[in-house]
């Protein structure tokens, strides 16, 4: 089956939102065994997107479009399969009341309800424009809004509705895990090696600053689960789980599972180490905050550092760090502590610690603290990212395996 997904909005086109829809409908049909052949991102234009729904429709197609529905003046993807497939619009008084009851007193609520005839329509819980799923002899057309919330709300609908429509005859198992503390060079021939051994599995390594994303699919579960088994044993205390292979969610989940406390004491990293925890469910069982101590006086009065380390050795120190790290766990009696000062750049820099030196310190309480000295290449948000990655990772090996 071709399964296609059309993006529409001029503002993926000019790069001022990032195209998520897109990479989070192609991973839930990826985990369900489904593939998608091509992304499409288009501009507000019915004549546009009717253009492009002709040309995929050529052959058997499954086509979900995000955008174009909504109160705005960019409503338009109504209105190009109207024009693709010569349709008929009608309102759909139990919809309309529903919004009405919903949204009183909004103005654009009758075209919010105006559906194409004869189409399946998805709830939108969040938001007033429905999703609409219309069946022909070629294949179908999902309609879902663009809002991300939105439509990440409604995808558990369209996903049942897909696998009732297209049985696969064999559903392959998919297993995912990250590599952290590596790269791409280190990480590609062990994969390379497996996967000469074993041509019933399919392989993807995805890079993301130090760390290292693998995924595996095979219709073979027996194998699958050997294959895993290997890299397990390739990389040994650096391997973890997640649902979406990111280190912050298996930290997250560790400390729950562990019942243990998290602070943190940031500076080059700003609290953005902080909002991976804080966007998390649950988080506040065991995060416990973040000082931001960008300036020296701040490290100084809240968190105890010496004015003679500063003056010493400056505050992108190994000796600033641990003095960070011993103050946090004096302020707040965490379980677990990380410590972060860095020059991210593109000014600060010194001959000693040039822009990407980041010192980071990762403790737990009444145990010696283990502080780095790392340097990160690229501009300040790269050099940030790749900061707080290596953190997670670092504190993930610390609770996981060198503490009881």
């Amino acid at each position: 089956m071709n399964i296609e997904i059309i993006a529409i909005g001029d503002e993926l086109l000019a790069g001022k939102t990032a195209n998520t829809n897109a990479k989070l409908i192609s991973e839930k049909l990826y985990s369900k065994g489904y593939r998608v052949n091509k992304h499409h991102v288009i501009k507000d234009s019915v004549d546009c997107l009717a253009t492009l729904i002709g040309e995929i429709f050529i052959e058997p197609s499954l086509v979900i479009c995000t955008g174009g529905l909504g109160p705005t003046i960019d409503d338009l993807t109504k209105k190009a399969m109207q024009k693709s497939f010569d349709l008929e619009l009608e309102v759909d008084q139990n919809l309309l009341k529903d919004l009405e009851v919903r949204f009183p007193g909004q103005s654009t609520l009758e075209n919010q309800a105006t559906v194409i005839k004869g189409s399946h329509l998805i709830e939108n819980k969040l938001g007033t424009a429905p999703g609409m799923i219309y069946t022909f002899a070629k294949g179908k057309v999902i309609l879902l809004p663009g809002v991300p919330s939105e439509l990440e709300a409604m995808l558990g609908d369209v996903l049942a509705f897909i696998e009732s429509s297209y049985t696969l005859s064999s559903v392959p198992f998919v297993r995912s895990l990250g590599v952290i503390l590596s790269n791409e060079p280190e990480v590609d021939p062990i994969i390379r090696g497996l996967q000469e051994k074993h041509s019933g599995v399919e392989f993807g390594i995805y890079p993301n600053f130090g760390n290292i994303s693998l995924s595996m699919t095979s219709l073979d579960e027996k194998e699958l689960e050997e294959v895993v088994r290997k890299i397990l044993l390739a990389f040994p205390r650096r391997t973890f789980f997640s649902e979406n292979t990111r280190i912050e969610e298996a930290v997250h989940s560790l400390l729950i599972e562990r019942g243990k406390s998290l602070a943190l004491a940031e500076s080059c990293s700003g609290g953005l180490l902080a909002s991976c925890f804080t966007k998390q469910p649950d988080s506040s069982k065991y995060f416990m905050g973040s000082i931001v101590s960008y300036s020296n006086e701040l490290k100084q009065k809240l968190l105890g550092v010496e004015e003679d380390t500063l003056e010493k050795f400056g505050a992108v120190s190994s000796q600033t760090v641990s003095q960070m790290l011993q103050g946090l766990f004096e302020k707040t009696d965490s379980d677990y502590g990380v410590a972060i000062s860095g020059t991210a750049g593109p000014s600060g820099g010194t001959e000693n610690t040039p822009v990407g030196t980041v010192f980071i310190g990762v403790g737990k309480k009444g145990e010696e603290p283990i502080v780095q000295k790392t340097f990160h290449r690229g501009n300040r948000a790269r050099v940030t990212e790749s900061t707080i990655i290596r953190a997670l990772s670092v504190l993930y090996q610390k609770i996981k395996y060198e503490s009881s």
